[in-house]
């Protein structure tokens, strides 16, 4: 009961903050300048031309819609199609996500076809949110699709940072890394980010994209780590070693302007007050960011947090809210994902704790697997493990908490949401 309840919530809250709705409330165009919070940001001349890249890319662009006037062109880039917006059928690319493939080839192709024909000294908007970074897929010169693309998703199940991953498709890339900017001449920019990032650094979301920056030297240690692995071919370690050296930063003749339109915290703020206000909760306490150089170290910290909040809680409902980014390694053929694979992980560790609830979303409505969300624990799932003899720790050793999930009943399921912050767990108790 107390899930369901932490469910409602969660989904009402994440509505409330579409990025769509965010951008109409922060975003106004006033004679031809974009204010964003009682600030003039951006100054324009002609129509603007739009490029919205990422898992939230639909949403975004659907809050500017309202500005359709203001308007030249639009490109949408996209891993789903949403049934709640329409756009002209040859403004919109479908790619795919978490993993490359040959659709992320096309759509980057169609991106730099579609910067081409913009006319020098224009004005362009980049909309931005993370996920740009697999939908988009362009090799370096002398490096093919297929190699890359194979080297970049047996990358994702190494364990490490999401921007960490990011360092390697910045040097195998044409296009990231602001080396989109390249085909634009003389352009007015404007980069508007829905930030999923764990310390907002813009350089590190889609790639970076269309952010001006200089390319770091990847640490030895990771570097290593990275080229020793079975599946990364001789061709492309060489060219990473090789090519492991600073760049300096470029903006290829363009202006540029860059904002962070919403992060987590648009989220958070929604979640405390429905929280406060809707199940009149008693406390309710933000931790933090969980993002550790282990899944051991990260979810040895979340539990640490949760008993201290677990033995002094208030009477009557207690929530207690994380973000976080918490990689798992994992075999290439693993069912399940991150928020799947942690929220299993509890299961040894507050079987114990009564009137309890722990739930981890991903707010892009997609937990590695198409159609989940994420998963829970709670009474009645430790219950159902004890009494059907479940083998729980066989399924989190063999990265395959999918089916622990799916034999409890525990799994939650829903569509892409369009949005895209980072990864929630919510741990709740009655008292």
């Amino acid at each position: 009961m107390l899930t369901k309840k932490i469910n409602k919530i969660f989904y009402n809250s994440l509505s409330n903050s579409a990025p769509n709705k965010i951008i109409n409330s922060k975003i106004k165009i006033i004679n031809k300048s974009i204010i964003f919070q009682n600030k003039k940001i951006y100054s324009y001349k002609n129509k603007i031309y739009i490029i919205s890249i990422g898992k939230a890319s639909q949403s975004l662009l659907k809050g500017f819609l309202k500005f359709s006037n203001e308007i030249e062109d639009y490109l949408v880039v996209r891993h789903f199609v949403s049934k709640k917006i329409k756009f002209k059928k040859d403004n919109v690319v479908s790619s795919t996500h978490p993993l490359v493939s040959k659709k992320s080839y096309i759509a980057a192709k169609k991106l730099i076809k579609f910067l081409k024909n913009i006319p020098t000294k224009s004005d362009v908007i980049f909309l931005i949110s993370g996920g740009g970074s697999a939908m988009l897929a362009h090799p370096v010169k002398g490096l093919n699709f297929n190699e890359k693309s194979k080297f970049i998703n047996n990358l994702l199940h190494v364990g490490i940072g999401e921007r960490e991953v990011n360092f390697f498709r910045k040097k195998l890339s044409s296009i990231k890394s602001s080396k989109t900017l390249s085909y634009l001449n003389n352009s007015n920019v404007l980069n508007i980010i829905l930030s999923d990032e764990r310390s907002n650094k813009i350089d590190a979301i889609s790639s970076g994209i269309s952010i001006p920056q200089a390319q770091k030297i990847i640490d030895k240690k990771l570097l290593k780590k990275v080229t020793s692995q079975k599946f990364c071919s001789k061709k492309i370690r060489n060219f990473l070693i090789k090519n492991n050296k600073k760049e300096i930063k470029n903006n290829y003749t363009n202006k540029i302007t860059s904002i962070i339109i919403g992060d987590r915290f648009d989220l958070i703020k929604q979640l405390e007050e429905n929280f406060k206000n809707k199940l009149n909760a008693k406390k309710i306490m933000y931790y933090g960011h969980i993002f550790e150089k282990s899944f051991e170290i990260a979810s040895n910290k979340i539990l640490k947090v949760i008993k201290d909040f677990y033995n002094n809680g208030k009477s009557g409902l207690n929530v207690l809210i994380f973000t976080g980014e918490i990689p798992v390694k994992a075999n290439y053929n693993s069912m399940g994902g991150r928020n799947q694979h942690l929220s299993a992980v509890f299961l040894s560790k507050i079987n114990h704790f009564k009137n309890f609830s722990f739930c981890c979303f991903s707010t892009d409505g997609c937990d590695y697997l198409k159609g989940v969300h994420g998963a829970f624990i709670d009474d009645g799932v430790v219950k159902n493990v004890v009494s059907k003899n479940i083998d729980y720790q066989n399924y989190i050793k063999s990265t395959n908490t999918y089916y622990l999930h799916k034999k409890t009943d525990s799994l939650i399921y829903g569509d892409y949401s369009d949005n895209n912050f980072s990864d929630f767990y919510i741990f709740s108790f009655i008292k």
